[in-house]
């Protein structure tokens, strides 16, 4: 199976507290976004859900077809899936990110969005583009 060469991958660096989303036929950043100290299952939600946001702007404006956006952050997928962030999880984190994960989760069980999230295969595809 082949890499995809169209679509948005994203990813989350712990080292610069930062995610961000690359183009992947472009090879240029879409977008990036320094949030602070996190683990890393709530940068990959955070960067996930910003590709989500951003994507249906670009569809209201209808500037986007069908972006595909990718990510290495399985357990973040589930809990976008799920619109759920566990207790123990969001009580570790400081009030500026708590604060962007509950926005998150609030348009999450209020909207609706009609395209996958898909994973990034690694040990398939390579490093994702995304990567820092």
């Amino acid at each position: 199976m082949a890499a995809p060469t169209e679509g948005w991958v994203v990813a989350w660096s712990a080292k610069k507290d930062e995610y961000r989303c690359v183009d992947i036929k472009e090879h240029s950043v879409v977008f990036k976004s320094h949030i602070g100290n996190c683990p890393k299952d709530i940068g990959d939600f955070l960067s996930i859900i910003h590709a989500i946001l951003y994507r249906e702007k670009l569809s209201q404006g209808g500037k986007t077809q069908n972006i595909a956006i990718y990510t290495e952050g399985i357990n973040a997928m589930t809990l976008v899936y799920g619109a759920y962030v566990p207790e123990g999880m969001l009580n570790k984190l400081d009030p500026p990110i708590w604060d962007k994960v509950n926005k998150a989760l609030v348009w999450l069980k209020t909207n609706r969005f009609s395209y996958k999230v898909n994973g990034w295969k690694t040990g398939i595809w390579g490093q994702n583009p995304a990567r820092y």
